[in-house]
């Protein structure tokens, strides 16, 4: 297994990094429809990236300084987000081919058994439909008191756009909601419909402790991925919120993973979600490295708590993934020569 430090790279090197959500099993008895890579698919995914890019391993991370150099080309770290039960069997798949992946972990899992925010709408979509599900979140706005004229969201099977309303779903739980409201209707809903359907779904859906601490055992590292899933740079949080989503987080998961956490993925990760590093305060949260979903080529230049990823979409093949990264590496000058073997 290949170890490099994240921040020691020459011009002409620097790497890229792919960030997956859900890895689902290819057997048709899988329950739900959710859009992600195939578990199959993923397996080849990592196969050509292993011939493509050199392999990082971010387990001596924090123990390097801007320094040297590194001219053996543009390497890759694969990254996960959600603590998603599919990524055990990735982490798997990953360690069998003698790579070191990133697994971004929500805490709300760990300390409250509950959900975070976009896996109740992914799976209340995947199982009940967005007729079923509106109405539970127009219900859910009604007990918390909440303007259903003001947050609705209109939608009429075969006359409205169904991917239109499902986007206007996530407008109204990232931003238009306050964090904590939004919060509280997401869990009326995990619990009018999922947790009522199924008592174990939460456990279908998320890993839990012991999961996380197998990831571990098989050379892997984890991250924080805030406390429930929001974006704190939208959020407006007040200093409690702060330390509830940011900076506790990691001290949760240093206590019960006993290993030293300093990587942080913002969730959602686009600009209107990341903060700033002056924002982070990274000597008071304790972070030396922050992911976004911005996807570019990371070099010595780019700044160490704004590292770019690619999301691999439920459409890509290994031949567009390459394409995008190579245009990504291409557009930043980097010396290197790759492809989809």
């Amino acid at each position: 297994m290949h170890e490099l430090d994240l921040r020691k790279f020459s011009e002409d090197g620097g790497f890229v990094s792919l960030c997956y959500h859900y890895i689902q099993s290819n057997s048709k008895r899988y329950p739900y429809k959710l859009l992600g890579t195939y578990r199959d698919d993923f397996a080849l995914h990592v196969k050509w990236a292993r011939k493509a890019f050199r392999q990082l391993s971010t387990s001596e991370v924090s123990e390097y300084e801007y320094s040297g150099g590194c001219s053996n080309g543009v390497g890759m770290i694969f990254t996960f987000d959600d603590g998603l039960s599919d990524h055990v069997a990735a982490g798997e798949i990953l360690a069998d081919a003698g790579i070191s992946g990133l697994f971004f972990v929500p805490t709300c899992l760990l300390t409250d058994n509950l959900p975070p925010n976009p896996t109740v709408i992914h799976y209340g979509l995947a199982a009940y439909g967005l007729d079923r599900f509106l109405k539970a979140y127009r219900h859910a706005l009604e007990s918390n008191r909440l303007s259903v004229d003001r947050y609705d969201i209109h939608y009429l099977k075969g006359r409205t756009d169904p991917w239109g309303a499902i986007r206007a779903i996530k407008q109204r739980t990232k931003y238009d909601l306050d964090h904590k409201d939004s919060r509280e209707v997401l869990m009326h809903i995990y619990r009018d419909l999922l947790l009522k359907d199924n008592e174990n779904i939460l456990s279908q859906m998320h890993m839990s402790e012991h999961e996380v601490r197998r990831l571990l055992a098989m050379g892997h590292r984890v991250g924080t991925h805030s406390h429930t899933h929001l974006s704190v740079a939208a959020s407006d949080l007040n200093r409690e919120d702060f330390y509830r989503e940011i900076i506790k987080p990691r001290k949760i998961l240093e206590r019960l993973l006993g290993t030293h956490i300093n990587i942080l993925a913002y969730p959602f990760g686009g600009r209107n979600d990341c903060f700033s590093e002056d924002q982070l305060c990274p000597e008071q949260s304790g972070y030396e490295f922050a992911f976004t979903v911005e996807p570019k080529l990371n070099t010595e230049k780019t700044n160490q708590f704004s590292f770019g990823r690619y999301l691999p979409t439920s459409k890509d093949t290994i031949e567009t993934i390459n394409e995008v990264l190579s245009k990504m590496i291409l557009s930043q000058g980097a010396n290197v020569v790759f492809g989809a073997n």
